[in-house]
This record gives structure tokens, sequence and C-alpha cells, in this order.
């Protein structure tokens, strides 16, 4: 065999490796997002700390629990909550549970399923990137609700425990300004959800959201929210 035709060798076999190695990883991609479908919130018991730019609020979540015991507000901006704050933030969550149920209710009756985390990726556009001390990393098309239409403006990464084989972090931002709605621009769009591993069980442990334009074409938007997870407890019963 000849340089260049040793040359031409090598340079095949690096593609073929290259291409088996992106088809495994994406294997283990469709498994990590498959696990995402199994976080249940009612499966759990866990600590929920709310941030944004002028509040926070800590609150526990027990499913065990009957109706509106299910949510207990701890406190709002390291105080004990008044009585008027309680029955405000049993109301929102009991609001908050009523719609989901009902939406749920309208899901099985139309055979259409409930939106998960896994359904703000566009199917089909997951792409391995590189791996870094056993963590792949995914490049993929993200998807919001109510901003279909600026799909294109936005990019997804995903980072995925490889020998796990669960999801760490998913980020989404935009990668030019967003115009969701009629004289609303956002020129700073960003989401993060962190994953952890509990129990062997993959679960939520931090979202946040950040973003920044005008509604209007002159008054300005800002918003920074945190929703950390902490303290889960496995409570469902395995069938």
């Amino acid at each position: 065999m000849n340089y260049i035709n040793k040359i031409l060798f090598i340079g095949l076999m690096a593609i073929t490796c290259n291409a088996n190695s992106s088809e495994s990883h994406l294997v283990i991609a469709n498994s990590a997002l498959n696990k995402l479908e199994n976080i249940k919130r009612e499966d759990w018991s866990f600590k929920l700390i709310e941030t944004n730019d002028d509040d926070k609020t800590i609150s526990v979540y027990d499913p065990r629990n009957d109706g509106t015991e299910q949510w207990q507000l701890i406190s709002i901006n390291d105080l004990a909550p008044t009585e008027d704050q309680i029955k405000t933030f049993i109301k929102n969550k009991n609001g908050g549970e009523e719609k989901e149920a009902e939406d749920e209710k309208k899901d099985k009756d139309s055979n259409v399923k409930s939106i998960t985390l896994s359904d703000m990726i566009v199917e089909g556009t997951v792409v391995f990137i590189e791996e870094k001390q056993g963590v792949g990393v995914y490049h993929f098309q993200p998807l919001i609700e109510d901003m279909e239409e600026e799909a294109q403006k936005l990019t997804g990464e995903l980072h995925i425990n490889l020998q796990h084989q669960y999801i760490t972090n998913m980020a989404i931002k935009n990668t030019d300004e967003l115009n969701p709605a009629f004289s609303v621009s956002i020129d700073k769009f960003a989401m993060n959800f962190a994953f952890g591993n509990v129990e062997q069980r993959p679960v939520l442990t931090k979202m946040t959201m950040n973003l920044k334009g005008t509604i209007g074409f002159l008054k300005s938007i800002k918003q920074n929210t945190s929703q950390e997870f902490v303290n889960y407890q496995y409570v469902a019963v395995d069938k």
C-alpha cells in the first residue's frame, strides 16, 4: 500500500469510526430522553425554593397528603408567612393543580399527551457534538410553547452522563431577537434545566429563566426567575 493509499485508508477509517461513535451517542441520547418522560412530580416529595427579582419563597410538596395539604408554604423572604399569604399561596397552587388536571383530562379524551420537557426538543434534531470527561455534549432544535414561529431563532444544548445515560443539563437560548407577539421584542432569552440522579432515578433539580426586552416599543421588561428542588424523597409505590 503506497503512501497516498495509506492516507486515504486512515481517513476512511476515521470517518467510519466517527459515524459509529455518533450513532452510539445518539442511542444514549434517546435513552436519556426517554427517562425524562418518566419524571412524575406525584412520585416525589421535595422542598421548592423559588426566587425572582424581588422575592424568595420556600415551600414543600408531599403527594401523600390530601387536597390542599399537599403544598405547604414555609417562608417568604425568610419570614414566616401571614395567613393572607398562605391563603393566596394555596389558592394559586390549587388553581394550577386544577388546570393541570383539567388539561390532562382533555389530553386523555383527545388522545393527546401532556407537554413534557422532552417535547421542547424537535424530534430528529439531536446531534452529538463532543465528549468531555464522560459527558456527551449535544445540540438540538428547541420548540417553546407559544413561540413556535420563533423556533429558528433558538438553539439548544444537552449534556448527558454517558455512563448512567441521564441528562445533567438542558439549555435553551435565543440567537436573534424574538417577537412572540405584536409589539413584544425579546433581546435576551435563556432557559436552563439541571437534573440529578436520586435513588437511581432522574429528577429536575433546578430551573432558571432569564429574559430582557420591551413591550409596546417603550416599556422595558426584565425577568429573572429560579426554581430549585431539594430534599427529594421517592414516595411512589412501584408497581
